[in-house]
């Protein structure tokens, strides 16, 4: 598992957060399509009788630490007994997905509170102000930076192709986006390390947090 300064509670926090999101995603997006017997026409039907597959990865793909999950929803609800083809729809013309983001970071906050780490809101290049962004106090913003190389990409693309708009940054995401490097996680553990001695070296170190200076930043 992904461990932030030795905290295994963070990854199941982010699982927890996960299934939150994916909860009112099936309730408020998920439907199957029905005959109405008064009017004849075919209307949606909301319908939470569906299951989600999670595969959860822990790099990005300039292999920096990035844990996320993706969920795959099978074509399938089950109605009355019966297997019923579903639609989603509403994910994107009411723009869902972006409030199923927001649950999400908002889950994440509360709960990396609870446990009894400082957050604070972050403005994020790209993304709207209302949005609910956050980032451990704990964790130096020089760390940050220096596995953020993913992001960085991304706003260089933009900024090289004038894709100015925030919905442009979709964009720059996909032209800047190499093919994934698998490597293993020895290797991709000693390109952590090697990372964090290059900040060390730079005066910052493991004591700089608010943590055990013992525990490593970032470990599977």
């Amino acid at each position: 598992d992904l461990q932030v300064f030795g905290d295994t509670r963070l990854d199941q926090l982010h699982e927890q957060s996960v299934k939150t999101a994916l909860k009112v995603a099936s309730e408020m997006v998920v439907a199957y399509r029905s005959k109405n017997p008064e009017t004849g026409n075919i209307e949606p039907i909301n319908t939470d009788d569906v299951m989600f597959a999670l595969i959860h990865h822990s790099t990005s793909r300039a292999l920096d630490p990035q844990r996320h999950t993706h969920a795959i929803l099978p074509n399938m609800a089950l109605v009355n007994g019966k297997a019923r083809a579903i639609t989603i729809d509403a994910m994107y013309e009411k723009d869902l997905y972006l409030y199923l983001g927001y649950i999400y970071q908002l889950e994440m906050n509360k709960g990396a509170i609870e446990l009894g780490y400082q957050t604070h809101k972050v403005e994020v290049e790209g993304k709207s102000n209302n949005q609910p962004m956050y980032d451990l106090a704990e964790i130096p913003q020089s760390v940050i930076q220096q596995f953020s190389k993913r992001r960085n990409q991304v706003l260089e693309a933009a900024k090289e192709y004038g894709l100015d708009a925030k919905s442009s940054k979709d964009i720059a995401a996909l032209v800047s986006r190499n093919p994934k490097d698998y490597k293993s996680l020895a290797v991709i553990q000693d390109l952590w390390q090697k990372a964090f001695d290059k900040i060390e070296a730079k005066g910052i170190d493991r004591k700089s947090t608010r943590l055990n200076s013992s525990h490593q930043i970032i470990s599977y």
